[in-house]
């Protein structure tokens, strides 16, 4: 997601320019922008800027309001001293002036800086222990490692916000400090969601697209842009295109925090069923639960939404249960927030007499990735061996796995260590239900029907299955309940377990 370096620093320079090239090397870009003398005479007047404000730009005797309009305008980043001594004898008159700390700076200081960003120590403070905790940002994503590069080393106990980080360089141990986790690039983090993303300056082009990029990990982008950069200017230029621009000034510069314009959240919880429910028991489910009748294309009409519309693969349900109404969800709907649940099994937060509500879903979204079933174990049998007592076909369980291994290895190969170390497993979350924002949620769908529909279709066609009546015929169904299991364990996702209420009697 970085994009190029574009900083080149603007330098007004103080000493032997001569000197500051040898000891800065050619490691590092920067433009001389001037030279600056703050004391001396200049056609026989002598100045002093401790004195009378008076200082010397190129042969030019200037005021000090001059310096001044060159840092805030942007036309200097910085004022690199070669002598330490006399930039120590300045500070008192710099500060008076105004001019930032970060700003003013010895060639040494100039040489260890980032070299691919304008830093300011006092503006990273600011934000970590006073601007995120004002906003009661919990997660941050430092998305170009601005905390890496920087001169932060620890956070305070009372540094609430938990940050992540994508960098796949080297980086001193100690700045694990400050990070709960550091993901080599962004496909590893994609699904999660977090309160804001830090983004380094960039170019407005690259903002855009960064910004972009980020439209399901974070309705909060802050981004740092130096006084009169061009990304500053195309903030304000383009400020529409955001809900809000809240922009905080620091010496150097200004945080800006760029809100999303984000549709209304759409959710929707699809209660999958394969008969008719009595009208009381429908009339417990909360605002924005939808009846779905999985497996329509084979049976009669129950008045229900059909999974049989649109693009779907009803058809295959005697053998995969409510994964066609998943495919159907997948391919027929744009729910920004959605869920899964049986026509007798319901998630509920804390009282089994009612339903998960849309309330306490988004809220519990706010802080998770993911609601699943609470953790089922099972003290004696592995996933392989339940299978097997719910089919009693080892041969036909062999050949599925078989399959399915094949398929995956063929199109999800990273997943085929996870697989196998599911079947030996015991525990799991079980019956296919979850609640989930829709990244996450076609992800997952994604994933589990590029191989699960060829697997599914090459058992039907190789063996009996179809012949066979009862439980033994959803052999594939329960490989696709298991599959949840091995899709959560390769990714890093916030799961929240909920308890599962059942209605008596269905």
């Amino acid at each position: 997601m970085n994009g190029e370096t574009f900083f080149v620093p603007k330098i007004l320079l103080c000493g032997d320019e001569a000197e500051f090239i040898s000891r800065v090397g050619d490691k590092r870009s920067f433009k001389i922008v001037g030279h600056v003398q703050f004391g001396g005479e200049k056609d026989g007047q002598k100045f002093n800027f401790t004195q009378d404000g008076k200082f010397l730009l190129d042969d030019r005797l200037c005021e000090s309001s001059e310096l001044l309009n060159m840092i805030r305008g942007g036309g200097i980043n910085y004022i690199v001293f070669n002598d330490c001594h006399e930039l120590s004898y300045l500070r008192a008159s710099l500060d008076k002036l105004g001019c930032p700390p970060a700003q003013r700076i010895t060639t040494l200081e100039f040489t260890s800086l980032p070299p691919d960003n304008f830093y300011d120590i006092r503006a990273d403070v600011l934000l970590i222990r006073l601007l995120l905790k004002a906003l009661s940002i919990k997660t941050l994503l430092d998305v170009d490692a601005h905390f890496v590069k920087g001169r932060l080393f620890t956070k305070d106990p009372n540094d609430l916000t938990e940050i992540d980080c994508i960098y796949d360089g080297d980086f001193f141990p100690m700045k694990e400090n400050i990070f709960r986790h550091v993901y080599k690039n962004f496909s590893e983090c994609y699904l999660k969601h977090y309160d804001a993303a830090l983004l380094s300056e960039k170019t407005p082009a690259d903002f855009d697209t960064a910004f972009y990029l980020l439209k399901d990990t974070t309705d909060l982008v802050i981004t740092f842009a130096r006084n009169g950069s061009a990304l500053a200017k195309h903030l304000q230029n383009t400020k529409e295109n955001f809900q809000k621009l809240d922009v905080r000034p620091v010496a150097s510069g200004q945080w800006i925090l760029c809100y999303r314009r984000t549709p209304p959240t759409d959710f929707a919880m699809y209660v999958v069923t394969h008969k008719a429910l009595l009208p009381e028991h429908v009339r417990k489910f909360p605002a924005n639960y939808k009846l779905i009748h999985a497996g329509r294309a084979l049976g009669e009409d129950l008045g229900y939404l059909g999974d049989n519309l649109g693009d779907n693969i009803s058809e295959l349900n005697p053998y995969i249960n409510e994964m066609t109404a998943l495919y159907w969800m997948w391919k027929n709907t744009s729910h920004t927030a959605i869920g899964l649940s049986h026509y007798r099994r319901f998630f509920y937060k804390d009282n089994p007499e009612n339903f998960l509500t849309e309330q306490e879903a988004l809220q519990l979204l706010e802080d998770y990735d993911i609601i699943v079933s609470s953790l089922i174990v099972s003290i004696s049998k592995s996933w392989h061996e339940q299978i097997v007592m719910a089919v009693s076909d080892e041969q036909l369980i062999n050949f599925s796995e078989e399959v399915i291994r094949k398929n995956l290895m063929r199109k999800q190969p990273d997943y085929l260590n996870v697989f196998d170390y599911r079947m030996k497993m015991s525990n799991g979350y079980f019956k296919s239900m979850f609640v989930a924002r829709r990244n996450v949620f076609e992800a997952y769908c994604e994933w589990l029907f590029s191989f699960m529909i060829d697997s599914t279709r090459e058992v039907l066609r190789e063996t009996q299955l179809a012949a066979i009546k009862g439980n033994p015929r959803r052999l594939m169904g329960f490989h696709c309940e298991g599959m949840l299991m091995v899709w959560l364990m390769k990714n890093r996702l916030r799961v929240k377990e909920l308890n599962i209420t059942t209605i008596p009697g269905i």
